[in-house]
């Protein structure tokens, strides 16, 4: 919540929305951006210009987007199962729990394929994990779950995503799940239940410069308070218009900064 919004009752529900570089990628980003809607927009006008795979669970409003390709999250699949379980459920007697499971199985076949290049690995899920993945799409199509129940859900989840779930076998160098983006979430949720709301949108986006920096930061394996420490010391002495040369130095991944600020 965001209590003083242009038009807007305080108790109405704004957005943080964060964006994470990929796991092989050479620079790991953790970028919060406040919106004060969840539409598919925001992401639109974010990501423009943005051509490569992007992941994601299965929010509708992704459909907007242009020039990329849609890449589903096996996390969320699995969510959806252990979701639906009912206490005690086992592989034996579940449909959930064997739903689960399969995913569980997924994880650890990619597990097994961490060290490969993005090739080798796009060619070793061709050739075990598609496979797997063809057992798993033909199970969900033999049996109906009840109508309204969590089971159907998750079922409905997989069937829906089943073209955006698939994506990685064809793309060595993502990740089945955007995790990244989940653990980099994980504090602002948690500070939340104790600040409960920003007072103005400025407040809002300050946040999300903040919590991009330190979340960056703790990416690329530097202390947050060292690292905010020097940015706090460094930008002063740039003056109001420092160059692309300086601010480049001061980046999370730039030797200077790894060399000053590594845990």
């Amino acid at each position: 919540q965001v209590l003083k919004e242009n038009g807007r009752a305080a108790t109405a529900q704004s957005e943080m929305w964060v964006y994470a570089s990929a796991e092989r990628s050479g620079r790991q980003i953790r970028c919060f951006d406040y919106r004060d809607s969840r539409s598919g927009e925001c992401a639109k006008e974010f990501l423009e210009g943005f051509h490569g795979v992007l992941i994601s669970d299965g929010y509708g409003g992704y459909n907007k987007l242009n020039g990329m390709t849609r890449a589903g999250c096996w996390a969320h699949a699995r969510r959806k199962w252990r979701e639906a379980m009912p206490k005690g459920a086992k592989v034996e007697t579940s449909k959930a729990a064997q739903g689960y499971e399969y995913c569980s199985r997924l994880f650890a076949l990619e597990k097994k394929l961490k060290k490969l290049s993005d090739n080798e690995r796009r060619e070793e899920r061709q050739k075990s994990v598609k496979p797997f993945l063809d057992q798993y799409w033909a199970w969900l199509e033999s049996f109906t779950p009840e109508k309204g129940s969590k089971l159907e859900d998750a079922v409905r989840y997989s069937l829906n995503q089943k073209e955006y779930l698939c994506t990685f076998l064809t793309h060595g160098e993502i990740e089945i799940s955007n995790n990244q983006v989940e653990n980099a979430i994980r504090p602002f949720v948690v500070g939340r239940k104790g600040w409960l709301f920003c007072d103005t949108p400025k407040g809002a986006a300050a946040s999300a410069v903040v919590y991009t920096l330190v979340e960056t930061a703790k990416a690329n394996g530097l202390d947050p308070y060292r690292y905010l420490l020097r940015l706090l010391t460094y930008l002063p002495m740039y003056g109001e218009s420092p160059s692309d040369e300086k601010l480049r130095g001061l980046l999370p991944w730039s030797g200077g900064m790894k060399a000053e600020c590594t845990v």
